[in-house]
């Protein structure tokens, strides 16, 4: 046994275990800055636009003359409008965070149109915004159930499915609202996310890439993608679109956070220090954890 163990085999071996053990620690560190499980406490960020309210039809009620006759006659009750009337006023329930009277209104929606497909839509957004995601699953399933064609839908579907862990369904739900709209960038910044937590990197470059082609503004796709970089050890090339989102909204957290790592991996101690500053004023407990990674880092000499 001790010639085998001297051999050269098994000096390959420890070898190649020694590498594994190092990755394994290499990617506990990352998990520490939010890379792995996309932690919005660390250096990752989240599409946290919400699902939009469902489209009410823009229409003007004309006051209607007084019929000159004297017989009393029963109005004509247009459901149409009632539905239209009840899915506006839970929109705006919604935007005031008033869910009771938010799904009250989708509900009441429904009862007047049972095919109404806003009305569930509208109440999967109210169970997306309190976190409710498996409900809110069910309610856009039925939406999309009847209206498979709109884009929109399959994104709020996907979103839930992201939100309570089921990647693959997410991944085709957003597969498909990117299908009927090609150019729907938070479709591809979903797809993304998924591909980053499932390690596959430079998938997740690819889609973050695209999400940023179909709207240039797109400040968490920026983000990512530089923090995609800095997973893959490639620094210099994660500086430029971490810059980006800083540029698109200086306040933007994760950003800063990333900066501040990417630099000091660079060796520009400077810069890091004036990203951590910024960091400080924006987001404290962020601030202590890009300080302990970047102290850390300096501890083993890299």
């Amino acid at each position: 046994m001790a010639q085998i163990a001297r051999s050269p085999l098994a000096w390959l071996l420890a070898l190649c275990l020694f590498l594994v053990a190092a990755e394994a620690l290499r990617a506990q560190e990352d998990l520490a800055g939010g890379a792995n499980r996309e932690d919005i406490a660390g250096g990752a960020a989240e599409d946290d636009e919400r699902p939009s309210n469902p489209p009410v039809s823009s229409r003007s009620k004309p006051k209607q003359p007084k019929p000159k006759t004297t017989t009393k006659t029963t109005p004509k009750v247009d459901v149409s409008e009632q539905v239209e009337d009840a899915l506006q006023e839970g929109n705006m329930a919604r935007d005031a965070r008033n869910y009771a009277e938010a799904e009250s209104k989708y509900r009441q929606a429904m009862k007047l149109n049972a095919k109404e497909s806003r009305a569930y839509e509208g109440l999967g957004n109210v169970y997306f915004d309190q976190k409710k995601f498996a409900e809110a699953v069910e309610q856009y399933k039925r939406a999309v159930a009847l209206k498979p064609d709109d884009a929109r839908l399959h994104l709020a579907l996907g979103k839930a499915y992201a939100r309570s862990g089921q990647l693959e369904q997410s991944m085709q739900a957003l597969q498909q609202a990117a299908k009927l709209k090609p150019d729907l960038a938070e479709a591809y910044f979903g797809m993304g996310r998924i591909h980053s937590i499932q390690g596959q990197l430079m998938k997740a470059a690819e889609y973050y890439q695209t999400a940023i082609r179909y709207r240039r503004d797109f400040v968490a796709a920026y983000n990512n993608l530089g923090l995609t970089y800095r997973r893959l050890r490639r620094f210099r090339d994660a500086v430029e679109p971490l810059k980006q989102a800083i540029n698109y909204d200086r306040n933007f957290a994760p950003a800063h956070f990333n900066l501040a790592l990417v630099y000091n991996a660079l060796g520009e101690r400077d810069a890091a220090q004036e990203q951590l500053r910024i960091l400080r004023t924006l987001d404290a407990q962020r601030a202590d954890r890009a300080a302990a990674m970047m102290a850390n880092r300096r501890g083993r000499g890299q």
